[in-house]
């Protein structure tokens, strides 16, 4: 019954560490996608990349890429990027 009950705990961590990898392949798989998009002017993708670095998600987080890739979106009268743009000023976050 100890054995049992010890490789079913393995398992389970085994399990939840492998979940957390490919949240981490998924982030970076995402961030990949919207770059291109991004690159390519899609002002929902700019937005979503802004964000991305702004939780850090599947790149490092870095307020002034945040900044630059909502600016971009802003300009193109998307406006939850002008909204985020509007609170990263306000917060004084990666806007000097």
């Amino acid at each position: 019954m100890k054995i049992l009950i010890t490789d079913t705990l393995f398992l389970l961590l085994s399990a939840n560490t492998f979940a957390c990898c490919d949240e981490n392949l998924r982030a970076t798989a995402n961030f990949d996608s919207c770059l291109i998009e991004a690159e390519q002017g899609h002002a929902e993708a700019q937005y979503n990349l802004g964000l991305m670095y702004v939780g850090g998600q599947g790149a490092a987080q870095d307020c002034k890429w945040a900044s630059t890739w909502l600016q971009k979106a802003a300009e193109q009268d998307y406006a939850m990027a002008q909204y985020s743009l509007g609170y990263m000023y306000a917060a004084g976050q990666g806007i000097a």
